[in-house]
């Protein structure tokens, strides 16, 4: 579905449609621009998250020598969310491994200043722990302000008859004091209008395809 709905945006000719996405967003999508799928600023490097967590598409906006901004989304349809597979205590390696795991991404997330006191009882063991595995791998691209600006965010993408994602996305924003951005819940619908042009027969494609 991401390559459907954003591959006439990332056309390298379609400046406007990025300029849409970016306005969506709260960022400003001027000068060069470009669209990825399934993209990571660095696949299991410590700088970041550590782990094989890459964004299903990437808008990324500004002078490829740096800093550019980033809007990391992942694209939910029919899924509901649930809680990630814990190792069990029969594993004791892979039991250690995911507890050394979370204390490093609780690091990144406390240094961000953008969660609430008590978050970590809501997340940890939740529903709500792959919405933050996202949104810190864009909360540490924020730690190379050399390469990636303030700006850079997550964006989880769901139909909004997706009532699992509308709830567990509402959940996660209240454990948020950021003031930044840094994470944004948006509808398909809403981004198929800045996604395609208006002449487009993908877009209404798109609809009788994708969305009930």
């Amino acid at each position: 579905m991401a390559f459907n709905l954003f591959g006439e945006a990332s056309h390298t000719d379609n400046d406007e449609a990025r300029s849409r996405l970016g306005a969506l967003f709260g960022v400003e999508a001027a000068g060069d621009s470009d669209i990825v799928f399934e993209w990571s600023p660095g696949r299991r490097q410590p700088a970041y998250t550590r782990d094989r967590t890459a964004f299903d598409v990437a808008l990324r906006i500004g002078d490829p020598a740096g800093p550019r901004t980033v809007v990391g989304m992942e694209t939910k349809y029919h899924e509901h969310s649930l809680k990630e597979k814990i190792p069990s205590g029969r594993n004791p390696q892979a039991a250690l491994r995911y507890q050394e795991q979370t204390d490093f991404l609780v690091a990144i997330a406390e240094e961000s200043g953008v969660f609430k006191p008590g978050w970590q009882d809501r997340v940890l063991t939740t529903d709500l722990r792959q919405i933050w595995r996202y949104h810190l791998l864009a909360l540490s691209m924020r730690r190379h302000p050399q390469l990636w600006t303030a700006q850079t965010r997550y964006a989880l993408l769901y139909p909004e008859r997706n009532a699992s994602f509308r709830t567990a996305t509402r959940a996660y924003a209240d454990l948020l004091a950021d003031t930044t951005g840094s994470f944004q819940a948006v509808t398909i619908e809403r981004i198929i209008a800045a996604a395609f042009n208006d002449v487009s027969p993908t877009r209404d494609q798109f609809r009788s395809r994708y969305l009930w």
